[in-house]
């Protein structure tokens, strides 16, 4: 169990955490989640929330933390009694379940005797390997990606296209090379245009 103090300081950083997120204009939904996210239990955020929108309100830190323990108290209690509940029900409903089972064993037992034995199908129970094997069978295999498959030919329209991109890369590629060349000679003729 977490201790009484441990809880109230960790319920007073969650506090803290909220109050400051919503004065930098987050929702407290947002906020919520962000400490969710960080590993921060569910039950301790929803605390510190209540404990900011009582604080709204005006009741005291120390007031809003207590009632909060007793809440987990309680909802641990009404946990504890629910699944009791459910535990027994299920117990009950077990037992009938053999007792319906018997009843129709009787029954079966008391028509076999008196009539002609009719012969009887069994299934017989699948070994795990080959259930998993109809089921694979079942479901065809999805096309995810074509990535190891060899890529058609290219259509005439790409080819043109790819030819004119390399004949222009090319022409820029001379025209940078004379630049690079014939630099002083292009300095004095851009300076006797503008000069």
């Amino acid at each position: 169990m977490v201790k009484e103090e441990e809880y109230l300081l960790t319920n007073q950083e969650i506090l803290g955490g909220l109050k400051s997120a919503l004065a930098r204009g987050q929702d407290l939904k947002q906020a919520m989640m962000s400490f969710y996210q960080a590993g921060y239990k569910k039950e301790e955020i929803e605390d510190a929330a209540r404990a900011y929108l009582y604080l709204q309100k005006g009741m005291s830190e120390a007031e809003i933390l207590k009632e909060s323990k007793e809440e987990i108290k309680k909802r641990e209690e009404s946990e504890k009694l629910a699944k009791n509940k459910i535990e027994e029900e299920n117990k009950k409903k077990a037992e009938e379940k053999k007792k319906e089972e018997e009843r129709m064993k009787k029954l079966e037992k008391g028509k076999n005797e008196k009539f002609i034995p009719k012969i009887i199908e069994t299934k017989v129970p699948e070994i795990s390997g080959e259930k998993e094997n109809k089921e694979e069978n079942k479901n065809p295999i999805q096309k995810v990606s074509s990535y190891g498959e060899k890529i058609k030919a290219f259509n005439p329209k790409s080819k043109i296209l790819t030819a004119v991109l390399v004949i222009v890369l090319i022409l820029l590629l001379g025209i940078l090379a004379l630049v690079f060349l014939f630099k002083e000679d292009l300095v004095n003729f851009i300076n006797g245009l503008f000069g």
